[in-house]
This record gives C-alpha cells, sequence and structure tokens, in this order.
C-alpha cells in the first residue's frame, strides 16, 4: 500500500531533517529537546532507521508542525482531506478486509 518501507523511512528522515534546517535547530539541539540521541537522530534523518511515531509528535510539537507533514507525500495523503481519505476506495477495500479478517478472527476464538 505505501510502497517499499525503506523508501517511506527515508522520505520521512529527509521531510524531518529539512523541518530541522528551516528552523534553524542543530542536530545536537534538536535531539535534546525530543529526548533522543544525537546518533539516532541521525540514523532516522538519513534513513537507516525508523522514526518512531512518539519521535515524530515530539518534533512537530517542537517545530509548531503537523504531524502529517512527516507523510503527506510518501503516502499519497499531499491534497487529500481526511473525508476524501475515508471514502477513497482504497480505504473502503482495505476496511473491508480489515473486517472481514477480524469476523474471521472471532469465529476461530
Amino acid at each position: 500500500m505505501y510502497g517499499d518501507i525503506k523508501k517511506v523511512d527515508a522520505q520521512i528522515g529527509r521531510r524531518l531533517q529539512a523541518a530541522r534546517l528551516k528552523a534553524n535547530y542543530s542536530i545536537e539541539q534538536l535531539s535534546g529537546l525530543v529526548d533522543v540521541t544525537k546518533a539516532h537522530l541521525v540514523a532516522v534523518e538519513s534513513g537507516e532507521c525508523r522514526a518512531s511515531a512518539m519521535l515524530l509528535a515530539r518534533t512537530a510539537n517542537v517545530l509548531s508542525l503537523e504531524n502529517r507533514m512527516f507523510f503527506s507525500e510518501c503516502c499519497n495523503m499531499q491534497h487529500e482531506s481526511p473525508v476524501a481519505l475515508i471514502r477513497s476506495a482504497q480505504s473502503k477495500r482495505l476496511l473491508a478486509e480489515l473486517i472481514r479478517n477480524s469476523k474471521d478472527g472471532l469465529r476461530a476464538a
């Protein structure tokens, strides 16, 4: 659905780095503010390490950004409203699959 996960990790890392640089924070400053090591933040920015939801939330908070800015392009959410996303054929298909799998799991239990 979201393509190659390594590409998504790299895209998120690039967006995090760009946001940090735009806000004029050094990697040392931001790592201290979001409570991760400098090495970890370097690894996330380079796409070598996956960013946790907590790291992205803390970073967005420190930099006064919306969390979704990390994902918009890589997850095809750039110009879609939440309602449009819910109404999309792909979302409906995935929701139906989730419901079907949940029902199957309940029957097996």
